[in-house]
């Protein structure tokens, strides 16, 4: 939230939708109106599929700023930053968990440090140098994570494993 605001502040125009629920929605919200942002950010809370495909499809930039919770845990490689890099959204992310094994900073999207909102920021104010990345990107979920390509390496292994084991 504080990126946006930094955003914001260079680009009043701009419109933050954030998409889910969950434990931080209060915390999300008390920070949207201490910083002033209520007419600018559309908080939407869970939603189907079908929905938030509609909304990547109206987005121009797609945004998740992954964090190691204060138990340690972490989330991997999301799923919704492989459906936004599929769907052609320039994704700016942080460099978190699984993450960097799908976005290569500047390459694919862009990366910045957990809990920068600076770094963040940067990553957001300046689309103009993302739209390269989205054709790379795209590549990248073809060949890393299409679903046939991903069975065919599997059966692959399989057939390796049980020729060993005989």
């Amino acid at each position: 939230m504080r990126a946006f605001w930094r955003v914001h502040a260079v680009h009043p125009r701009c419109r933050l939708r954030i998409i889910g629920s969950g434990k931080e929605e209060e915390n999300i919200r008390r920070l949207v109106s201490e910083l002033k942002l209520d007419p600018f950010v559309d908080l939407l809370g869970a939603m189907d599929a079908a929905s938030i495909a509609r909304e990547m499809e109206r987005a121009h930039l797609f945004c998740l700023a992954s964090e190691t919770a204060s138990d340690g845990d972490i989330e991997g490689i999301p799923n919704v930053l492989k459906e936004a890099m599929a769907s052609g959204l320039p994704v700016v992310s942080t460099n978190h968990a699984g993450i960097p094994e799908l976005i290569e900073h500047k390459r694919t999207g862009y990366l910045a440090p957990e809990r920068d909102d600076l770094e963040l920021a940067n990553g957001l104010e300046h689309p103009e140098r993302i739209p390269s990345f989205t054709k790379k990107a795209r590549k990248v979920i073809e060949q890393r994570f299409d679903i046939t390509k991903q069975i065919k390496v599997q059966e692959r292994l399989y057939d390796e494993f049980i020729k060993k084991t005989r």
